[in-house]
């Protein structure tokens, strides 16, 4: 990687270095396109970084990384939404939980979340099929509806192996 290219990695990519580099649980996986110079050596042409949580799943904040892991530590059934090329401002469902009846979609918002990005976010709920729960990930705590048809795993905090509750 070129000095301009690092340059650009570390501006554009430096919360996610943050959290990588403070969070045990955090982890980079870095994407892009590479090719060689005339003399021969391979290059990076564009890269993206994109945090994944200790089971390897993205999140695009703080707030979806501690839903995923409390999903995956309860083995519920979920679709993990991935925005691709969408914009940021624009709402998507973060989670789908597929284990209840009907399916559960969660947005994820905080304190710094734009009007126009929550009322885009409430049109959407209002016409889903799906059970839709809006979060504010800073004041409130998540409520997560029980599976159907399914136990839901408890932890030990001692072992850490699972148990049933």
């Amino acid at each position: 990687m070129d000095a301009k290219m690092y340059s650009r990695v570390n501006k554009r990519f430096e919360a996610e270095l943050e959290q990588a580099h403070y969070q045990d649980d955090v982890n980079l996986l870095a994407i892009g396109t590479f090719g060689f110079a005339d003399s021969g050596i391979a290059k990076i042409e564009e890269i993206a970084l994109v945090p994944l949580n200790q089971t390897w799943l993205p999140f695009e904040s703080l707030g979806e990384k501690e839903l995923l892991d409390t999903l995956t530590m309860q083995n519920r059934s979920f679709i993990k939404c991935l925005r691709y090329n969408l914009s940021p401002k624009s709402p998507i469902a973060n989670v789908l939980l597929t284990d209840t009846n009907p399916p559960t979609a969660f947005y994820l918002i905080n304190d710094q979340t734009e009007d126009s990005y929550i009322t885009e976010a409430k049109e959407l709920i209002a016409s889903s099929e799906f059970t839709s729960i809006l979060v504010n990930v800073d004041r409130d705590v998540v409520d997560i509806p029980p599976p159907e048809n399914k136990p839901l795993l408890g932890y030990n905090n001692h072992t850490d192996t699972a148990v049933n509750s």
